[in-house]
């Protein structure tokens, strides 16, 4: 055990929470809450350094000496005190980053949400009207620094990310359909996918969502893919050869039948965002369909 024990107050840091007191434990960057005696000893040893000894005396009328020492011994554990008399650590030697390997980049297509749930950690959000929403040339400019920071790599990943990114419907189009067509020109493939509340999804889409899992999980979510491989490749050749064509045409029906660009109306709708979500997670379950 330390001689004399003192706080290494850049490891450390207290807050206060509803009336708790926490540890930022900087780290790990965990938090801890901290019990009586370990707000008590901190408190000492944040005055002036300490004997372990002295710590135990200070402490006794209110708590065990052994408890003390346990205490004592989990905070050094966690490189939060020291002995005031040992020779101080080294720091980390500096180390300079000359690349950034990327392979994937989120897009914050749009701050606003047509939900903006109070519980939300994204506490910025606000109608998707009066979002700050990204142009199509920030899109661009985003996934070219990912080719020049990681060149050369077999595939990346571009992921819209909001608010709810399907409000920009507009944009996710644009950026796909050149994406796919820059990621081609450097010799290399794009996923795209996105972070959505599902609340722009229609019933027959989701139908359709539902049957696009199965082909990965048939036998049933509990089990690993690996368990149920043989059955997955079986599901996925029916679920191309049968069931997607069959929800394809119905949408080119509708499509037709609309005689314009959207499936209802003049304008993009819900329903167009769920096609949308749905064609661009075919791409990525079925690379090479």
């Amino acid at each position: 055990m330390p001689s004399t024990l003192e706080l290494l107050p850049h490891n450390l840091h207290r807050v206060a929470v509803d009336g708790r007191e926490l540890l930022f434990h900087v780290p790990t960057t965990s938090l801890f809450e901290l019990d009586a005696l370990t707000r008590e000893a901190l408190d000492l040893l944040a005055a002036s350094p300490l004997s372990l000894a002295a710590l135990q005396e200070k402490l006794a009328s209110r708590h065990d000496a052994s408890a003390v020492a346990e205490a004592v011994a989990e905070l050094a554990a966690c490189d939060v005190l020291r002995d005031a008399q040992a020779e101080a650590r080294a720091p980390a030697a500096k180390r300079r980053v000359t690349s950034f390997p990327l392979t994937t980049v989120v897009l914050n297509v749009n701050t606003g949400c047509n939900l903006s749930c109070t519980y939300c950690f994204k506490e910025d959000l606000t109608t998707p009207a009066a979002g700050k929403k990204m142009d199509f040339a920030t899109a661009q400019a985003a996934v070219e620094m990912l080719l020049r920071e990681s060149p050369g790599r077999s595939r990346y990943n571009v992921v819209f990310f909001g608010g709810e990114p399907l409000t920009q419907m507009p944009l996710l189009e644009q950026v796909v359909a050149w994406g796919e067509r820059r990621f081609a020109e450097a010799g290399t493939r794009g996923d795209f996918s996105l972070t959505t509340n599902a609340t722009l999804i229609t019933p027959r889409v989701a139908d359709w969502l539902n049957e696009v899992h199965d082909t990965h999980h048939p036998v049933g979510p509990g089990l690993y893919y690996e368990e149920q491989k043989r059955e997955a490749k079986r599901r996925a050749a029916d679920f191309l050869a049968v069931r997607l064509p069959k929800y394809l045409d119905y949408f080119e029906g509708v499509l037709r039948r609309a005689r314009g660009a959207y499936l209802l109306g003049r304008t993009c709708s819900y329903a167009d965002l769920s096609l949308f979500q749905m064609l661009v997670g075919l791409r990525y379950a079925f690379p090479v369909a």
